[in-house]
């Protein structure tokens, strides 16, 4: 079978008519508004309609057809299959792609691997693990170098690097 996504997560339902207001993990709702089903609790459902208002996405899906079926998937997670999701553009990346990266300096010195990416506004921020210890630092164009994801690899400038890394006890 192939690889599922975590792509988000129902908030709550909307209205009385089964609606569902969901909290999608990307920083582009459109990115999702071709989705024609999607997978919660293991099964796959068909998405029947879907909106985008602000930062949040509303959909109906198949079977749900009032607030208290509807209430039954309050903060279940959404899972679609990697197939499923879009193309994205050149240096543009999902987490999962990022998730397991190893970051390495430009003279290939270890900086850890990528556990985390935490999403601001401003900038991402990826969380490595090194030597047991958890390390912060925004992903910034004047900081990370490269990324290549077929190597599962991401090269920083390392004096930018310790410019703005955080490291943890």
């Amino acid at each position: 079978m192939s690889e599922k996504i975590l792509i988000g997560q129902i908030s709550k339902p909307q209205g009385i008519k089964g609606e569902l207001k969901l909290k999608l993990f990307t920083d582009d709702l459109n990115r999702f508004m071709k989705l024609k089903k999607v997978i919660i609790d293991g099964e796959e459902i068909e998405i029947s309609e879907k909106r985008v208002i602000g930062s949040d996405m509303y959909v109906y899906i198949k079977g749900v057809y009032d607030r208290n079926k509807a209430e039954t998937l309050r903060n279940k997670q959404i899972y679609v299959l990697k197939e499923w999701l879009p193309r994205l553009k050149e240096d543009v990346y999902y987490i999962y792609e990022i998730i397991g990266c190893n970051v390495v300096n430009e003279n290939a010195e270890n900086k850890g691997v990528v556990e985390d990416v935490l999403q601001y506004g401003s900038a991402d921020v990826y969380v490595l693990k090194y030597n047991d210890k958890k390390r912060m630092f925004p992903f910034l164009n004047t900081v990370v170098k490269e990324v290549n994801i077929d190597k599962k690899l991401i090269v920083v400038y390392e004096d930018k690097f310790q410019e703005v890394v955080v490291d943890e006890d």
